[in-house]
This record gives structure tokens, C-alpha cells and sequence, in this order.
């Protein structure tokens, strides 16, 4: 599936531009990725805490 969208994502892009682009957007993938890791790893930390909270009272 992602290679597909790779492909039409770089489609339009001049042959001599296309591994600058490439780069970009595999930077972009990884960043989104590590990003949504660390959000989703800090809403469950918080709501643990706020549970845990709770019972250490």
C-alpha cells in the first residue's frame, strides 16, 4: 500500500528531483510516525497516573 502511495506521490516530480523528494518523504513518514508514538505514549502515561491517583489517596 505504501509503496504505491510512494509512486504516486513521486509521479509528478522531475526524474533528477525525485530522490530529493524521496528523501523528504521518507523524513516525513518516520517524523509522523515517532510523533504519533510519543503522543499516543503520553495520553496512555496520563490517563494511568490519573487513574493510579486514586488509589495510592
Amino acid at each position: 500500500m505504501l509503496v504505491r502511495l510512494s509512486n504516486i506521490t513521486l509521479s509528478p516530480v522531475k526524474e533528477e528531483e525525485r530522490g530529493e523528494v524521496s528523501g523528504v518523504a521518507e523524513t516525513m513518514k518516520s517524523m509522523g510516525s515517532s510523533l504519533g508514538t510519543a503522543i499516543i505514549g503520553a495520553v496512555l502515561i496520563v490517563s494511568l497516573f490519573s487513574s493510579a491517583r486514586g488509589y495510592i489517596r
